[in-house]
């Protein structure tokens, strides 16, 4: 998402160029350039800001010279129904709760689907055919949601839970170091000595291990310093290839505070994922890292509450 100047297109309908826009509105000519140019970094004066905003509202522009624009990749959901399948942490719940409101201000209404422990059965088929027909959102790593397990096998044409090493194979995108908590079997997840995710990216003859800072229940409480956490983040338009406007997107984060961070960065950030990709024939795979800062743990509230993101460290790994 971006807060973007559209002065261009003011100038544009009044079919004036930069001269005569910045000698109507009384401001100089080199704050117009700026303006126009919205990958730069420029300030406004008050009074600069206002003459902007009383212009634009006298040549019908009522909301203004600024406009916000959230990123290209919400504009596929502009066509199709919405489901969210998220699982039962705390961290899922406040994911989709964010996603949720910002769908609305988009004037979207999705239905949520939730994973719970109660319900270890999970319909693949059904899953499928809410992937060919709506825009899916799934919200968790496959350890605390099936249905993502579901959506990253099928986007690959493997089997969901089938751990044989040719099934395997086929998905680039493994989660070391954890196991399922729902089911017996993962096709994604796998158990290690490393934690982290193992990137198989076939198609660019690129393998990347996105190593995070992870330490046993025994040692966690006693743990503190500097660790890294991670996210990876796929998206797939049409994912079945049935000619239907809809798009898939499955964050899966190592803990359920990078997929938090991560659908954060969703909305509000600037993932690094193009139009040219989301026509691509294959899923787009993206990574989002963050810092954090454990602290000691005394009593008095919950080890998952120990952490702590260091702001100004979360960033999208270039692809």
């Amino acid at each position: 998402m971006r807060v973007v100047c559209i002065l261009h297109e003011l100038m544009s309908a009044l079919g004036k160029d930069e001269a005569q826009i910045a000698k109507e509105i009384g401001i100089d000519k080199r704050s117009v350039r700026k303006l126009l140019a919205n990958h730069q970094d420029w300030r406004l004066p008050r009074h600069t800001l206002e003459k902007l905003m009383l212009f634009a509202f006298a040549n019908h522009y009522p909301k203004g010279i600024f406009e916000i624009r959230p990123h290209p990749l919400w504009d596929t959901f502009d066509d199709a129904p919405i489901t969210i399948f998220r699982g039962s942490r705390t961290w899922d719940t406040d994911a989709e709760a964010k996603l949720r409101r910002f769908l609305e201000n988009l004037n979207h209404h999705p239905d949520t689907e939730v994973a719970t422990d109660s319900e270890p059965g999970v319909d693949i088929a059904a899953i499928q055919g809410t992937m060919e027909n709506h825009n899916c959102i799934f919200i968790g790593s496959p350890k605390t949601n099936p249905p993502s397990e579901i959506a990253l096998a099928l986007l690959w044409n493997a089997v969901p839970f089938d751990h044989s090493a040719e099934n395997r194979q086929a998905i680039p995108i493994h989660i070391l170091g954890m196991m399922p908590e729902l089911h017996e079997r993962s096709a994604i997840l796998e158990p290690s000595t490393r934690n982290g995710f193992d990137l198989r990216l076939s198609s660019k003859q690129d393998r990347r291990f996105i190593r995070v800072s992870w330490e046993t229940a025994e040692k966690y409480g006693d743990w503190t310093g500097q660790g890294e956490d991670a996210a990876v983040v796929v998206v797939a338009k049409d994912p079945f290839d049935t000619g239907r406007s809809v798009t898939t997107i499955v964050i899966s984060g190592y803990t359920g505070r990078a997929t938090f961070l991560a659908s954060k960065e969703l909305i509000y950030g600037e993932p690094p994922i193009t139009k040219e990709d989301l026509m691509a024939p294959e899923p787009v795979i993206a990574t989002f890292l963050f810092y954090f800062r454990k602290l000691p743990y005394r009593g008095g509230r919950t080890l998952a509450g120990l952490r702590r993101e260091i702001p100004g460290t979360e960033r999208w790994m270039p692809r």
